[in-house]
């Protein structure tokens, strides 16, 4: 049984280095927003374990959608490769989404990576960029869902 909390950023930076960003050390694996007061960070713990997924949400406007305030990016999230195909991202999305609500957020961002398209597909992104590439990292494209509060269970 997982349960999904929010976490520290530093305690989500063990699993970054991991799946994430592996060409790095582990010291490098903080982003800038990391410790923001308006920024918040997920995990799905399971028997006391460090997180065995992660994700970051940190308050950031995009240029694109100059006419919504209170935008947030979705950041560096990651599944443990022994975890995955068990629904971790999606549910640590659905508890984003319930969070951002209450915050009042217009919609949410983020730079997917190519493997992770049908991913955020599914749970209501879409696309608003053409493909891009991520130095080491690889493709990406820049996705959004928007945060109508019917749209939100």
């Amino acid at each position: 049984m997982f349960v999904i909390k929010k976490i520290s950023a530093k305690d989500c930076l063990s699993l970054r280095n991991q799946v994430l960003l592996p060409h790095k050390e582990i010291g490098e694996c903080q982003i800038d927003g990391d410790n923001e007061e308006t920024s918040f960070h997920l995990g799905a713990l399971q028997d006391g374990k460090g997180p065995l997924a992660i994700a970051s949400f940190i308050k950031e406007n995009h240029q694109h959608f100059s006419d919504d305030s209170d935008q947030y990016r979705l950041r560096q999230m990651g599944v443990h490769p022994d975890h995955r195909r068990l629904k971790l991202g999606q549910k640590l999305i659905e508890e984003a989404l319930l969070e951002l609500k209450n915050r009042n957020a217009s919609l949410l961002w983020c730079h997917a990576r190519q493997v992770a398209y049908g991913f955020y597909e599914s749970l209501g992104f879409e696309y608003f960029s053409s493909e891009f590439n991520i130095e080491v990292i690889g493709p990406h494209r820049s996705m959004v869902r928007r945060l109508i509060p019917e749209n939100i269970s």
